[in-house]
């Protein structure tokens, strides 16, 4: 295995590591942009934040072509750790509107999984 580091001036705030990390790059056909095909990069080790910008440090397989400047990076969470389902037997939720005009809500929905029985 070998490491890359990938740096950002600003990256999403979801992002840990052990996720896995993906490049896809740019392509125009037809006057239409695209993106090829989807490039695993690997999972990533660490992610050091500095004053202006963020390094990735992600491990890779050895001669794996890294992405340019132009390419698309984006990333996935593991699916096992990152549930989408609130667990358990009591929730609660508060929101809030630091806005100066009011604001209305139309609908809330949640989708609950019990924990144990």
């Amino acid at each position: 295995m070998a490491y890359i580091d990938l740096t950002f001036n600003a990256i999403n705030a979801s992002i840990n590591v052990g996720d896995t990390i993906y490049y896809s790059n740019p392509v125009t056909s037809n006057g239409f942009s695209t993106s090829s095909e989807n490039i695993l990069i690997g999972d990533i080790e660490s992610i050091d934040s500095g004053d202006e910008t963020t390094v990735i440090k992600v491990n890779c397989e050895v001669g794996l072509s890294p992405p340019t400047t132009d390419s698309f990076i984006f990333f996935s969470k593991n699916n096992v750790v990152n549930l989408s389902s609130i667990k358990g037997y009591y929730g609660l939720i508060e929101f809030k509107n630091n806005s100066t005009t009011s604001s209305e809500l139309f609908s809330v929905g949640c989708d609950i999984s019990q924990s144990s029985k």
